[in-house]
């Protein structure tokens, strides 16, 4: 049986859909914000509420393939390196690891923007590096080349995750270099980089799950704190992301979406 891991699942519903489509595969989605169902699932998939920074209690090498998306939003750099090293910990030699995610640069409409401009300056304040994309896709281009193995610190089966304080603390130099060896355990890496309209009315079914990702991600993980950020209350913060659904209906509004995607190297 194929077990399969998705972190940053929001809502659920590529699980939900996977799950459902494949009933002898073992479904888990991890999510720091409670925003899937609880009840209403196939039996072979179960959500996890959980902060990976602190680890997963999962045993190495337990999954046939690994999938994350959307993170570049509140992961500092430093954070990148312990997720993926805890992501490629629990995957197994051969199985496949898939990173998802969207430019923080979108063609939209005036409504919308209202919310993505104060988003982008509250990430940049975090330390967040929103070119994250260009900077993954440039380092698994660098360790697929070099191709040598690190092994990652683990104990009992659940890694060894250690904390920072902030990135001023550690040095870009170190991080990349921290970056490059999580990403060196892997090998016949990809990158593929496509144009997403949002929302069904443009962007069809691929659009649907853009948007379905968009709205788990502002009426649950930044809920509380981009109204605080603009100075408004949650009610008009609510408001506006409801114009958006509108306005993703009326206009064509886009962001480019990229996945990466790689094998763990045998032990």
């Amino acid at each position: 049986m194929n077990t399969l891991l998705y972190f940053s699942c929001g809502p659920g519903t590529w699980l939900l859909e996977m799950s459902t489509t494949y009933p002898q595969s073992q479904f888990y989605g991890i999510d720091i914000a409670h925003a899937f169902p609880k009840e209403i699932k196939p039996g072979n998939l179960e959500f996890i509420q959980s902060d990976i920074t602190n680890g997963i209690k999962f045993d190495d090498d337990y999954f046939d393939f690994v999938r994350m998306s959307l993170l570049a939003t509140f992961l500092q750099e430093d954070k990148w390196v312990r997720v993926l090293r805890e992501l490629i910990r629990v995957l197994k030699p051969g199985g496949y690891i898939e990173i998802i995610e969207h430019e923080l640069q979108y063609n939209i409409g005036p409504c919308f923007s209202t919310l993505v401009t104060p988003l982008l300056n509250f990430i940049r304040s975090t330390g967040a590096n929103i070119q994250i994309v260009q900077k993954i896709d440039s380092l698994l281009t660098t360790s697929s080349s070099s191709n040598h193995h690190i092994s990652p610190s683990s104990q009992n089966g659940v890694s060894t995750l250690h904390s920072t304080n902030t990135l001023t603390n550690t040095s870009s130099h170190q991080i990349n270099q921290n970056l490059s060896n999580a990403l060196s355990k892997l090998t016949n890496t990809h990158s593929d980089t496509r144009t997403v309209l949002i929302g069904s009315a443009h962007g069809g079914q691929t659009g649907k799950v853009f948007e379905e990702l968009l709205k788990s991600y502002f009426e649950n993980t930044v809920v509380d704190l981009l109204p605080w950020y603009m100075e408004i209350s949650k009610e008009k913060y609510l408001e506006l992301w409801k114009s958006c659904h509108k306005e993703f209906k009326n206009r064509a509004s886009s962001t480019k979406l990229h996945k990466f995607w790689g094998m763990k190297i045998g032990q």
